[in-house]
């Protein structure tokens, strides 16, 4: 978490004087802003004000349609390229920041707690469904490749991924994750889903040569039998910079709808979901569109095993 201390008030008002030392002061709400996350532009949009993002730090990994088009068309600009001159709020919020944190920039507070009880109401609505679809639950594994390089002494190394958010998404989906071996092939022979982290491994042919697992073993390994191998680069940039980074982290119920919806074929269906008002277009309309975005489903390519990507 950061250390700094912000004091927003109001235009038109004066600001406070009696603040701590180093304490940085900003009129709200704010007009122009500069993100230094990818996440941060999701949770712009989310709220309604992405159209106030003038400045990016990472346009390369940016994959949102509207900024990118700002980029193309000068809109936007790259913060390294900017001039004395362009005056923006940067936002560099603090880790796990969600969207309220983001919301009392605009005096959007209102909306913003609407869009993280969305979020919680679907996730929970989701999670008490997955518990009670009957049928053998199976295992999965989140996994990952690190090759050889100065800064792991030219070593390859792999990796069983324990992260705690990983580890609830995978219970919460009706799943769950098993370790039997030390061995990282002896670890997930069994499994019957893998997600693949690694940075880049397009084909199944990738996946299966830099885990070591040759044409003759393959089919004794269940999610190679299964054809249960899922990624999370199905809407990436040029340059790489993935979705999954810049949306799927956000909406955490979108992600755990697309786990159960590949483990579990034919769920969730519309009716797990909380309901939620349609009167009128607000900035929850912006989370729903992710729920569809964000689903995984399976890709064929000529030559190759079905590969699952996370894609749109």
């Amino acid at each position: 978490m950061t250390n700094e201390a912000f004091a927003l008030y109001q235009y038109g008002t004066p600001a406070s004087t009696n603040l701590p030392n180093g304490t940085k002061v900003f009129a709200v709400p704010v007009a122009k802003v500069a993100t230094l996350q990818t996440s941060s532009n999701t949770y712009l949009e989310a709220l309604g004000v992405g159209a106030n993002i003038m400045a990016l730090s990472e346009e390369q990994y940016v994959s949102s349609p509207c900024l990118q088009k700002g980029l193309a068309n000068n809109f936007i600009i790259q913060i390294s390229s900017s001039n004395a001159t362009f005056m923006v709020q940067i936002l560099a919020a603090p880790n796990g920041s969600r969207v309220e944190f983001y919301s009392t920039w605009f005096n959007l507070e209102d909306s913003g707690n609407k869009i993280s009880a969305s979020i919680n109401d679907n996730y929970n609505c989701l999670r008490r469904a997955a518990a009670n679809i009957n049928g053998n639950k199976p295992v999965i594994s989140w996994v990952s490749y690190s090759a050889p390089s100065e800064y792991t002494n030219n070593i390859p190394s792999w990796d069983i991924s324990t992260a705690n958010f990983k580890m609830q998404l995978t219970t919460d989906a009706g799943t769950y994750c098993s370790f039997t071996s030390k061995d990282f092939l002896v670890a997930i022979q069994n499994v019957d889903m893998i997600i693949d982290e690694t940075y880049l491994t397009p084909t199944l042919s990738d996946i299966l040569s830099i885990f070591g697992i040759t044409n003759a073993t393959a089919p004794t390994y269940r999610f190679v039998a299964n054809q249960a191998i899922l990624r999370e680069d199905g809407i990436q940039t040029v340059a790489g910079g993935r979705d999954w980074f810049e949306s799927a982290v956000i909406f955490d119920d979108a992600v755990l709808a697309d786990v159960i919806a590949t483990v579990w074929p034919g769920y969730p269906t519309a009716g797990y979901l909380a309901p939620q008002r349609r009167e009128r277009r607000d900035p929850q309309d912006f989370h729903r569109r992710q729920l569809h975005r964000l689903r995984l489903h399976p890709t064929h390519r000529p030559g190759f095993r079905l590969l699952w990507k996370l894609c749109c």
